[in-house]
């Protein structure tokens, strides 16, 4: 292969100088002692992940993936205020890590590369720059690579070996609904990725030359809305009424509620997927109304859940007029002319039917309501 040779350049480093104090180190009384830890990088990304509605997004998993290869180059879980800052790195596959002290937190976004690095024998990143002053413009040597030929044999300087090219990424954002998984994104859902839900800027370039326009700056912030928003679930009955304190169980996430009294149920920064619902309510009479069914974004579920007409005849068919009638115990009013009355809001089941008439008792039979 050949060497290639350069002019040489004096590179601006960016150093980000933080001084810590330590506890529990002797010195002399008079002695000031502190620690300074430099942040130094190839490529700063910073993210900020927001809800559909803008509001930051705590808990998310944000990935970053290397562009030429599809393999995870680095995550972190977002915090309070939706920025991903808490750097998870291996060292076999991204940045080297900070030299910060240990305890301290650094909220700098992600730690990444950019420009060609030298494998080891065995092919992974050591975290050695074949070019430390390596530039896409002034000082593109070894060249920026076409394609997708991001592993190659260099040589560069007196020096020759197999080395990876790095700065073209794309972010991945991963939630689990009702709240962040510490665990990883086993549980959590794809909520955010910029190859398909930025069709125009699909590709983050950070200090190299993109194929299009854009901006390659060695350091960058970027903000990303995700498929993520509140969820309304709105609960009737079967003509229309709402239905207060229907309990609410999101099969599979363990996420539940109560629906309030004009029948609705908030649940705050939901993934927009389908889920699958159980929903409960116990009516006056003491039975209850079941439905497990599907639902996406905001929904109306009817429950099963009847107005149930009765009339109180005699044995010839003659109605019995000013009967107070009972349902399990629950006065539903006086019968009418034509001996009817109406029992609201039953679920499907049998029920026990009473009535007094001029001071006696009637025999009734169950009814049963079925849909």
């Amino acid at each position: 292969m050949g060497v290639y040779n350069t002019l040489r350049i004096t590179a601006t480093i960016i150093l980000l100088v933080i001084t810590l104090t330590l506890n529990n180190v002797s010195s002399s009384p008079n002695t000031s002692l502190s620690n300074i830890a430099y942040l130094d990088w190839n490529a700063r990304l910073k993210i900020t992940v927001l809800t559909e509605d803008g509001r930051p997004l705590e808990g998310a998993w944000v990935y970053i993936v290397d562009a030429y290869s599809g393999g995870n180059v680095t995550a972190a879980l977002t915090d309070e205020n939706g920025n991903a800052g808490i750097l998870f790195v291996d060292i076999n596959n991204a940045a080297p890590p900070l030299r910060v002290e240990p305890g301290d937190r650094v909220d700098i976004g992600f730690n990444l590369l950019r420009g060609w690095f030298w494998l080891d024998e065995n092919m992974r990143l050591t975290g050695e720059p074949v070019n430390p002053e390596w530039d896409p413009v002034l000082n593109n040597i070894p060249p920026q690579p076409m394609g997708d030929e991001y592993v190659q044999y260099v040589s560069f300087k007196g020096r020759s070996g197999w080395a990876r090219f790095f700065g073209k990424y794309i972010v991945m954002v991963y939630y689990k609904p009702g709240g962040g998984d510490l665990n990883g994104p086993v549980d959590c859902v794809l909520v955010f990725d910029s190859f398909n839900d930025e069709a125009h800027h699909r590709y983050i370039y950070l200090g190299i030359l993109p194929e299009d326009s854009g901006d390659y700056s060695a350091s960058q912030a970027k903000i990303f809305r995700v498929g993520v928003g509140d969820m309304i679930l709105s609960f009737k009955d079967t003509e229309g009424r709402p239905l207060g304190n229907v309990h609410v169980v999101l099969d599979k996430w363990g996420i539940n509620g109560y629906s309030d009294d004009s029948g609705r149920l908030i649940l705050e920064k939901m993934p927009r997927i389908s889920y699958i619902i159980s929903a409960e309510w116990v009516s006056k009479y003491g039975s209850k109304a079941f439905l497990r069914t599907p639902v996406r974004g905001d929904s109306v579920i009817t429950m099963p859940v009847y107005d149930v007409p009765v009339q109180i005849i005699t044995p010839k068919g003659n109605p019995i007029v000013n009967a107070d009638v009972y349902l399990e115990d629950v006065h539903l009013g006086v019968t009418d002319w034509e001996g009817r009355v109406l029992a609201t809001q039953v679920p499907i089941g049998s029920y026990r039917l009473s009535a007094k008439w001029l001071g006696s008792n009637l025999i009734l039979q169950r009814i049963n309501v079925t849909k």
